[in-house]
């Protein structure tokens, strides 16, 4: 659960059959389609867990201490990381990265947000977060420079591999890992106000009162490479050639690998179809008035692919509809910065 008046939903798994004859489900009737009316629930949009509501927050700086750090050249060397995947994925990698500075008593260097095979965005580190703030935050905890000394010059050195487990690790430590998610890496003004500026107009389409949900759709083109989309017969010939020009030596020939997607797929470790979306969500009792906020980038096979969403819920923006083209460009160049993470941002 987010914000009081917003719940947010990250959609990832399949859902198996019997569901032919639910009763929540629309009906078509040449081009007009029948919902049968859904009592909505209060408890849809209560959080269930309750008892959370009075849990204190434990990882703010403490103000008032006196720093013990070792100066910068008394540390125990340098970490030095290229954070991968999307920002979610980077997130993380730099609350390790940070943690095991902390563990190894060494000097942090300022983390580099790396390009892959995937996102293909050039954006850096100082492009996203605030750096001064980065660093300040963390100051009784870490020593942090923001860039590699001038006397290092054997750049191979700053290359390895560190995997950091979550159990068994000091209570201190993963505090520390809160600490640099929800209070360190701290947004940019100007991606902060887009956020701001987006769940203002959703609030305005839905009433003050009334409450909205956050849907992210993990159906974008990039995720097609371990065949997660299925689709028409023309669909899975046109990713084919993507996966080939993408990922060449991975995928010379991936048609044998269309039963292990089907697997994957009763397995519950794909995306949903929007079409599936819409049935989980009308089963949860989410009415069709629903006001939803689709909180991701393009959803790969467009407007079609998600119609059957748009006809069982119609009340459905993109960020696209929501903001002007001139209020979104600064936001284009980077891939990753999508709706989900320009709204998300308002859960941390």
């Amino acid at each position: 659960m987010g914000q009081r008046n917003m719940v947010v939903v990250g959609v990832k798994r399949c859902i198996a059959g019997g569901i032919s004859n639910a009763p929540y489900l629309c009906r078509k009737d040449g081009i007009t389609l029948h919902c049968p009316h859904v009592k909505e629930p209060p408890s849809l949009w209560e959080n269930p867990y309750s008892a959370t509501t009075s849990w204190k927050p434990c990882a703010e700086r403490r103000e008032g201490i006196i720093s013990d750090l070792p100066a910068e050249n008394e540390t125990n060397g340098y970490i030095f990381i290229h954070a991968e995947g999307g920002l979610n994925q980077q997130r993380i990698a730099i609350c390790n990265a940070v943690a095991v500075a902390k563990i190894m008593n060494a000097t942090l260097i300022l983390p580099v947000l790396k390009q892959d095979q995937i996102w293909k965005d050039q954006t850096k580190f100082e492009d996203i977060f605030d750096v001064d703030h980065f660093i300040d935050y963390l100051k009784n905890d870490v020593r942090i420079v923001r860039d590699i000394p001038e006397w290092f010059t054997d750049k191979a050195e700053l290359f390895t591999s560190i995997r950091l487990v979550y159990d068994n690790v000091p209570q201190e430590i993963n505090r520390l890992r809160c600490r640099v998610n929800y209070h360190a890496l701290k947004f940019l003004p100007e991606i902060e106000n887009m956020a701001d500026l987006l769940v203002s107009r959703m609030r305005n389409r839905t009433g003050s009162s009334n409450p909205f949900m956050a849907l992210h759709l993990r159906l974008r083109k990039v995720y097609g490479w371990p065949f997660f989309i299925l689709g028409t017969r023309m669909e899975k010939a046109l990713m084919a050639l993507y996966r080939l020009k993408e990922w060449p030596r991975r995928f010379k020939d991936g048609s044998h690998l269309w039963a292990l997607a089907l697997q994957k797929r009763k397995e519950g470790r794909c995306p949903l179809e929007p079409g599936e979306v819409a049935v989980m969500l009308r089963a949860m009792g989410y009415p069709k008035e629903t006001q939803i906020y689709v909180a991701s980038g393009q959803v790969y096979g467009g407007q079609n692919r998600m119609a059957p969403l748009r006809n069982m819920f119609p009340n459905l923006v993109t960020k696209e509809e929501l903001a002007t083209k001139l209020e979104l460009d600064g936001f284009r160049k980077h891939d990753k910065l999508s709706g989900s993470r320009l709204l998300g941002l308002l859960e941390v």
